[in-house]
C-alpha cells in the first residue's frame, strides 16, 4: 500500500487549530496554492474559466508572507522581476502586504497579474474598507517603476488585485463578493475606448465564519471551513477534501519529500508530542486575557471618537454593532476617568 504524506495544506490547517489565536497562521493558510487557486477563480475576472489545478499552475514562484521590502524610485535602470510584500516609498511611509504573488495566464498571449490577498477579523474599522483595499492598488502600480517596467515604457504595467476576506461581516453583508475597478464612461459625445486602462480592481470576499449558512457560493463555504473555530481539526479536513475537493494526502513513490518546512516540521512535532502543553496553556490564557483587553480597548477609543462627534448613544449601538447597553457602560467608565 502505497505511504501518503500530509499536503502543505492540511499541515498548515493542523498547526492552524494548536495556534488558532495567531494572525500569521491566516496569512499561512491564504497563501497555500490552493486556497489562493480557489480565491483567484473568484476574485479575477481572467481565470473565471480556469480549472482551480491549472490556476495553481499559473501562480509563479512561492507566494510571499509579508517578510520582504521594496525600495522603488531609487534610479534603478533595469527592470527586476520579483516579489516582494513590504512597500516602502521615500516621504510615504510603508505598507505590509498579507500574501502577494504573481499570476501568469495561459495561452499564446500570457499576461502578467499582481495580486495581494489581506485577511480582516472585522468589518467595521473606522473608514470605509474599500478605501484601504484601494490604496494597497495604488501602492501597488506605483512601485512598478524600475521593478516591473523602466522610464516611460507604462504599457509594461502589470494589473493588480487586493482581494480582502472578512472573516465576521454583518448580516446584511454575508455571503456577497463585490470588485470596485476603473470604468470608462464618456460625458460627452461617443467614443469607443481602445486603449487599455484597467489596471486595478479591490474585491471584497464578506465571509460570516461559524454563523449558520444562509447563502454564499462554493469559495464562501470553502473558506469558512478552513477558517472555522468550531469544526475540529478531522472534521475541517474531511470536509475541505471530501466537498471541495482539495489535497490532504500525497502519495509518496521514495524518497523523502518533507511537505512543510523545518521550522513548521518542528513546530508540529512539539506540539503533538505534548513539550509545550504547559507553555502553550500559559500562552493560551495570556493571549485570551490580552485580546480582550485590547477589543475592549479598541471599543472605548471607537466609542470616545463617536461621543466627539455628538452621536446619540444608540446611534453609536448600532455604528459599532453593540448591545446599547455596552456602549452605556463604556461612557460611563469614560466619564469616570475623566473625573
Amino acid at each position: 500500500m502505497s505511504e501518503k504524506i500530509k499536503t502543505h495544506l492540511a499541515n498548515n490547517v493542523e498547526v492552524a487549530e494548536a495556534k488558532s489565536q495567531l494572525d500569521e497562521n491566516a496569512k499561512r493558510l491564504l497563501a497555500n496554492k490552493q486556497v489562493l487557486a480557489w480565491i483567484i477563480k473568484y476574485t479575477m475576472e481572467e481565470f473565471k474559466d480556469y480549472e482551480l489545478r491549472e490556476i495553481e499552475g499559473c501562480i509563479e514562484g512561492e507566494p510571499e508572507i509579508g517578510t520582504h521590502k521594496v525600495y522603488p524610485g531609487k534610479g534603478k535602470t533595469e527592470a527586476i522581476i520579483g516579489m516582494n510584500t513590504e512597500s516602502k516609498i521615500p516621504n510615504e511611509g510603508e505598507a505590509t502586504f498579507d500574501v502577494r504573488c504573481h499570476v501568469i495566464t495561459k495561452g499564446e498571449k500570457r499576461v502578467k497579474l499582481i495580486l495581494n490577498v489581506e485577511a480582516q477579523k472585522k468589518y467595521h474599522v473606522g473608514y470605509p474598507p474599500v478605501l484601504r483595499g484601494l490604496f494597497y492598488c495604488s501602492r501597488m502600480i506605483s512601485e512598478q517603476k524600475d521593478t516591473e517596467f523602466v522610464k516611460n515604457h507604462y504599457e509594461d504595467l502589470k494589473k493588480v488585485y487586493s482581494v480582502w476576506i472578512y472573516m465576521d461581516s454583518p448580516n446584511y453583508a454575508a455571503h456577497t463578493i463585490s470588485a470596485y475597478t476603473i470604468n470608462h464612461k464618456n460625458l460627452y459625445g461617443e467614443y469607443e475606448e481602445k486603449e487599455r486602462y484597467d489596471l486595478m480592481s479591490v474585491v471584497a470576499v464578506r465571509l460570516a465564519v461559524d454563523r449558520e449558512r444562509d447563502g454564499g457560493n462554493e469559495l464562501h463555504g470553502m473558506l469558512e471551513t478552513l477558517f472555522s473555530k468550531k469544526l475540529s481539526v478531522q472534521a475541517k479536513e474531511d470536509k475541505l477534501e471530501h466537498e471541495f475537493g482539495m489535497r490532504m494526502t500525497e502519495e509518496v513513490k521514495g524518497g523523502a519529500e518533507g511537505m512543510c518546512n523545518y521550522s513548521d516540521w518542528v513546530e508540529e512535532r512539539a506540539i503533538e508530542s505534548g513539550m509545550k502543553q504547559g507553555m502553550e496553556q500559559g500562552m493560551k490564557q495570556g493571549m485570551e486575557q490580552g485580546m480582550k483587553q485590547g477589543e475592549k480597548n479598541l471599543l472605548i477609543s471607537q466609542v470616545k471618537k463617536k461621543l466627539d462627534k455628538n452621536l446619540a448613544v444608540e446611534v453609536i449601538a448600532q455604528e459599532l454593532e453593540q448591545d446599547i447597553s455596552v456602549i452605556q457602560d463604556v461612557i460611563a467608565e469614560l466619564q469616570d476617568g475623566n473625573q
